[in-house]
């Protein structure tokens, strides 16, 4: 019997040693390779996508490249890649598919989603685009009209259903107003960029002296000219937001941007004024193409001021002060000449040493009184003027 147990612990004790000497370990498992895919296994796609190949990699046990050994079954559900070493040892792995489309399209109105036109008017339709995750087929129905001899509020609804039967519908509110009295003879003097220590102070004074209401669309300048601001408003005159950097770049490069600085200069004019002013004209007017290194962001800006409470206004009477004219006599041809049986709002501007307006303004408000005019400044309730979008 001791002879046996001393057999036995020599064999083990050798077998032992040939473990220590070849590194044999006798749980060692077969030596498969080993396939991983890169991306997600499991992929969500539409309906009718097929997969592009995020990559794979296939290595050995012994860290050998086997990659471009690896064979893919495709089918519609799943591919399955799968590769054999030379010891007959065999890796897989499988990605999945998961056809499927819950996104609903996405229509973004041209224009304004909410309109103002009066009774007897043209209502024109600017349109809409429509963009889905998945389909490029889309066709948009619209429904609904605008009787504009008939005043009273007007839906128009655009709806849109993609393949996969996702639906999406977007309203746009038309209002038709009674004319209001005298529309074809009011005008609208407003004044961009100030205020300006040389031009503002003489452009209140005469606004004083003739009794004439205007629209003030202020950006941001040195406190000192605070006064003016508040004055301004005092005497009755309706102060707008323009824009507080006045950087295009900056306030067009996105929507956060420009409600930034929106708010800077919103919040100025509430602590120089005490009123919250609703009534905004955009950097370069709504149909500026200075802005199309952002593709898309006046359309969108267009719609999403109006949806949070504010009023824009452009213009369709320019006197071209900000470039162009060398006198004062141009800019007061430039207004009168184009006064129209509408409503005319006059771009000028009062930014320092602006004197070709200054000069002009006196003359403009004679004619307009002498030929049956009258000066309002703009309010919420003042026609809508707002240009075609290019952006």
């Amino acid at each position: 019997m001791k002879y046996h147990i001393k057999q036995l612990t020599i064999l083990l004790l050798g077998l032992l040693s040939l473990i220590l000497i070849f590194n044999i370990s006798p749980y060692q498992k077969k030596k498969s390779p080993t396939i991983i895919l890169e991306g997600e296994t499991s992929v969500s796609l539409c309906p009718n996508a097929s997969y592009e190949e995020k990559g794979y990699q296939a290595i050995d046990y012994n860290q050998k490249e086997l990659t471009n050994q690896v064979e893919i079954q495709k089918s519609l559900d799943q591919w399955v890649y799968q590769v054999r070493n030379r010891q007959g040892y065999q890796a897989k792995a499988i990605r999945k598919f998961i056809h499927e489309d819950h996104e609903a399209p996405v229509i973004t109105l041209k224009g304004n989603i909410e309109q103002t036109i009066y009774k007897g008017h043209d209502y024109i339709e600017e349109g809409y685009t429509v963009k889905d995750n998945c389909d490029t087929d889309l066709k948009v129905e619209i429904i609904g009209e605008v009787n504009t001899n008939q005043t009273g509020i007007y839906s128009i609804q655009y709806q849109v259903m993609d393949h996969a039967f996702n639906q999406t519908k977007v309203i746009r509110t038309v209002t038709v107003l009674p004319p209001p009295e005298n529309l074809d003879k009011v005008i609208y003097l407003t004044f961009d960029d100030g205020p300006s220590y040389t031009i503002t102070p003489q452009v209140l004074q005469i606004l004083k002296e003739e009794n004439v209401k205007a629209t003030f669309f202020v950006i941001n300048h040195s406190d000192d000219l605070n006064y003016l601001i508040k004055q301004a408003y005092l005497d009755g005159h309706t102060i707008g937001i323009h824009s507080y950097s006045h950087n295009y770049r900056y306030i067009y490069t996105s929507e956060e941007n420009f409600y930034s600085d929106l708010m800077q200069m919103s919040n100025k004019i509430e602590q120089i004024t005490g009123h919250k002013t609703n009534i905004i004209r955009f950097p370069g007017g709504s149909s500026n193409t200075v802005s199309k290194f952002n593709p898309g962001i006046m359309t969108m800006l267009t719609q999403s001021v109006v949806q949070k409470g504010y009023f824009y206004f452009d213009w369709n009477v320019s006197s071209e002060d900000a470039g162009g004219v060398s006198s004062a006599e141009e800019v007061y041809q430039n207004v009168v000449q184009n006064l129209g049986q509408h409503a005319n709002v006059v771009l000028m501007h009062d930014f320092e040493n602006n004197y070709y307006t200054l000069n002009a303004l006196k003359q403009i408000i004679e004619y307009g009184k002498a030929n049956g005019y009258t000066f309002a400044r703009l309010t919420e309730n003042s026609p809508a003027m707002h240009h075609r979008i290019y952006n």
